[in-house]
């Protein structure tokens, strides 16, 4: 506990009775917040760290061409019109850049935190899919999923979540005429959750 809080006080026996209860179920997604530390169970893993700071509650707007700097997610997204038969830039698959088509994506976009009841197509999929269904599906524990940014047109319709999964809807095709190439980057040394 030194490690995690700086400080050699314990904790009183009924928290770390909680703590070892939680410990003990092993379900992934079980959390016993404890004051100074919290016991997590991930997919694979149990862990004790501080607790989490809440959700970020905002939205920030991100015009086309244009850069934004989500400070609540430690990130800063850039949006960029790119011709569509233009090279693209030598780089191995990464999940922080990803190419959607102008006409689907609009002028504005918006920046989150995903919430309850959130849905998208994914990319390959016909139908909705519940956006926490899809951090379960990539294992992404629960207290986490908060932290990852989720990129929206202005009607709200989710386009990306960031490091994660883009939308059937903003695909390119051969039709697309123009093409919004959107970058995420890690503006600190804190982790975000989906960049490495």
């Amino acid at each position: 506990m030194a490690r995690v809080t700086g400080t050699t006080t314990g904790l009183p026996v009924v928290l770390e009775d909680r703590g070892l209860r939680v410990a003990a179920k092993g379900r992934a997604g079980e959390v016993a917040d404890l004051r100074a530390v919290a016991v997590r169970v991930s997919y694979d893993a149990l862990e004790v760290t501080v607790p989490q700071p809440p959700a970020p509650r905002g939205v920030y707007r991100l015009r086309i061409p244009g850069t934004v700097t989500a400070e609540a997610f430690n990130v800063t997204l850039t949006a960029e019109i790119v011709d569509p038969s233009a090279p693209v830039p030598s780089r191995s698959v990464d999940a922080h850049e990803v190419d959607l088509d102008a006409a689907s994506v609009g002028r504005e976009l918006q920046i989150r935190a995903w919430r309850p009841g959130d849905r998208m197509i994914p990319l390959g999929m016909r139908g909705k899919k519940k956006v926490q269904d899809l951090f379960v599906d990539d294992k992404v524990p629960r207290w986490d999923r908060h932290r990852i940014p989720v990129v929206t047109d202005a009607r709200g319709q989710i386009l990306w979540i960031v490091g994660r999964r883009i939308s059937e809807v903003a695909r390119i095709t051969d039709r697309t005429q123009r093409v919004v190439r959107l970058r995420a980057r890690n503006t600190s040394n804190a982790a975000v959750v989906g960049l490495a």
